[in-house]
């Protein structure tokens, strides 16, 4: 309840701003228009030649076009909300891409205290969807497919993501060779692989640039290799790039989440006596070797 309020008395906060803003560009560009024709007409010029107010050179919107300006802004302030409920921390690449196209070229609501809760409300309603959509994307990414290269990788595995993973095609050397950088077209990839255990670990923070801290790291990372609070790699010159997840509490959230343990084939009974017969030789010899130490 407190929440909701909070969001409704910051909604009304900026909405007011916004209204305020509005009317006052429209009054003064219709002062400037009104001011252009009173000097024009004192002047007796009309269409070329004339007379134009214009503070940053060639090719401004007419003032007499406030509507132009106000959409404009329109489309600002929507960026700005989107940008404030961090949505990015939630959404896959595909959603996220589709909401920015949509900021971008459709027609969007007035700024109204009504129009801001609703969307904030009906995408907090979605947060947990958007977030096992996100799983499964990154999830996708992450396992091998078919005949490609990551899919002839060892380490990976069609069932789950397991505690080390590689991904082709990621990173390649810079220029001088002195060092790596991530491919254009998988920097998306890193940030929401990112974000995506930024939220499973409930972590506040969410890539707001246009690359992530694991590119940022393997950047600065003159022999490829390195560590973030989520992540050790190895970057290699055939573009294949090494992950070892450091938190495993959050792997196995991520491979719950996205439905990789139920890719399982079902294990046998036979598989399952070996399995429980070699955890309980483990488990006293452990216990033996704990009973040495002691005496």
């Amino acid at each position: 309840m407190s929440d909701d309020l909070a969001l409704r008395n910051s909604v009304r906060t900026m909405v007011a701003a916004f209204e305020a803003a509005e009317r006052e560009v429209r009054a003064t560009f219709a002062a400037l228009v009104e001011t252009e024709r009173r000097v024009n007409a004192a002047f007796g010029v009309d269409g070329i030649g004339r007379i134009r107010i214009d503070a940053s050179g060639a090719f401004r919107d007419s003032f007499d076009r406030a509507d132009d300006t106000i959409e404009k802004m329109t489309r600002a302030a929507w960026s700005v909300i989107v940008d404030r409920l961090e949505l990015k921390r939630f959404m896959s690449i595909k959603r996220w891409e589709e909401l920015q196209r949509s900021l971008e070229r459709d027609k969007l609501p007035a700024i109204t205290v009504e129009s801001v809760t609703s969307f904030a409300h009906g995408h907090m309603a979605q947060a947990r969807e958007m977030l096992t959509e996100a799983v499964r994307e990154v999830f996708e990414w992450l396992r091998p497919r078919g005949d490609s290269k990551q899919g002839k990788l060892k380490t990976n595995t069609e069932m789950e993501v397991g505690e080390r993973a590689i991904v082709g095609y990621t990173v390649e050397t810079t220029w001088m060779g002195g060092g790596f950088r991530v491919n254009n077209y998988r920097r998306q990839h890193l940030i929401a692989l990112e974000n995506v255990f930024n939220g499973l670990a409930g972590n506040g923070t969410i890539c707001k640039s246009y690359q992530s801290l694991l590119e940022t790291a393997i950047e600065a990372a003159k022999d490829g290799t390195g560590e973030t609070e989520l992540f050790e790699f190895r970057a290699c010159r055939n573009q294949n790039l090494h992950l070892r997840f450091k938190r495993l509490d959050l792997l196995e959230r991520f491979n719950a989440i996205a439905g990789g343990k139920t890719l399982r084939p079902a294990e046998s009974e036979e598989d399952r006596l070996r399995r429980e017969i070699a955890q309980t030789k483990a488990e006293n010899e452990r216990l033996r070797r704990d009973a040495s130490k002691k005496t």
